[in-house]
């Protein structure tokens, strides 16, 4: 029971000497490593700094997001939204092109084309009317 007790202690007089490295760590994880809303990370921030050590706790059991299903929300979204890109990269690079597409510019632009998809995700679209507004 005492080497237990004195290994307690022994591991809350080492946090009590590291309290500011640990904080400073866990301010650089909460601001440049979590993608979360400027007010909570600010509430965050002062938990750790004007409750030391019950911050660290209350950010480790309640700061967390441990839910997974959110993640491949996330992944589910960003598929979706990049089928019609990865479709046209394939299309363009099997050289299967539709016949709408076929206009000498773009075969003479495939690079640029295939650059533009796989960059920014930009996909091509032909025949389009485009209107100019001049009077605001």
């Amino acid at each position: 029971m005492e080497l237990i007790w004195s290994t307690v202690l022994t591991v809350w007089g080492w946090l009590l000497d590291h309290l500011l490295y640990i904080n400073l760590a866990f301010s650089v994880i909460i601001i440049f490593f979590q993608r979360r809303d400027p007010r909570s990370v600010w509430t965050w921030l002062l938990a750790l700094y004007f409750v030391p050590v019950f911050g660290i706790v209350f950010y480790l059991l309640f700061g967390q997001d441990m839910k997974k299903s959110r993640m491949f929300r996330v992944k589910e979204v960003s598929d979706r939204l990049n089928l019609p890109v990865k479709s046209q990269e394939d299309i363009i690079r099997s050289d299967d092109m539709p016949e709408e597409m076929m206009d000498p510019m773009s075969r003479d632009f495939k690079s640029l084309i295939i650059y533009n998809l796989e960059t920014s995700g930009s996909v091509l679209t032909v025949n389009n009317q485009v209107q100019i507004y001049t009077d605001g």
